[in-house]
């Protein structure tokens, strides 16, 4: 697909997993409502209290750094954004702008890689045994 193409499509694909991640996560709460951030103690209540009263601006930048951080793992950050009363746009619009830059780098690597196993460029020995 090439690096843009690919980028494209590749953070398209976590945004999207996000929203229905995120889905999933309500319907479970909605079934069992004893399920939500209010668990994880006093001070995830209160974030969770403030986020969901936040701009979708401020929304969207708070989930478009969780998804920069190396900290937190990408499937159960969707669980628990799902908890959450953050609107669905500010999901989908941080997800996608969290992820474009890490996702950028590897469908790069990627399209590196595949070029020099083509044969299209060389690769010095050093290098191709990293």
């Amino acid at each position: 697909f090439g690096v843009w193409k690919g980028t494209l499509i590749v953070t398209l694909a976590c945004a999207t997993s996000a929203l229905i991640s995120r889905s999933l996560a309500q319907t479970v709460q909605q079934r069992w409502p004893s399920i939500n951030l209010g668990m994880f103690g006093k001070r995830m209540a209160a974030l969770e209290a403030r986020l969901g009263k936040a701009h979708v601006g401020t929304a969207t930048a708070v989930v478009a750094l969780l998804r920069l951080s190396p900290m937190f793992p990408f499937v159960p950050t969707n669980y628990l954004l799902g908890l959450t009363s953050i609107d669905p746009r500010a999901v989908f619009a941080g997800t996608f702008l969290g992820c474009l830059l890490p996702q950028a780098a590897i469908v790069s690597a990627g399209v590196v890689g595949a070029s020099a196993l083509g044969g299209s460029i060389s690769v010095p020995p050093k290098l191709a045994a990293m």
